[in-house]
């Protein structure tokens, strides 16, 4: 490997790394404790039991950033922290989140 060239990027365990071209979607990962960028990826199945909903905004508070730098002990990279909250009624059933943001 190079000096400039970027290292490859680590999948993350749920969610695999995906081309941006055939990607279902994109987060903003620490990929290690000074880089903040792009991660493609694909979505895993859902199940008849599971709902899954598409988050437009989401927010970063510096507490997210002390942990995707690795200030706060050890973080499993890549991290996507950030918070967002959503509630869905589909026909009055009720529905619990399971899986609330790609964590690490």
């Amino acid at each position: 490997m190079q000096a400039d060239s970027k290292p490859e990027p680590v999948d993350h365990f749920m969610y695999p790394a995906a081309d941006p071209k055939v990607a279902d979607a994109c987060a903003w990962v620490f990929s290690n404790p000074k880089t903040f960028e792009k991660y493609y990826f694909k979505f895993p199945e859902v199940d008849a039991k599971e709902v899954r909903a598409r988050v437009l905004y989401a927010s970063l508070c510096f507490s997210d950033v002390h942990h995707g730098r690795g200030q706060w002990g050890q973080c499993n990279y890549p991290t996507c922290t950030g918070r967002f909250n959503f509630n869905i009624n589909m026909n009055k059933k009720k529905f619990k989140v399971m899986r609330s943001w790609l964590k690490s």
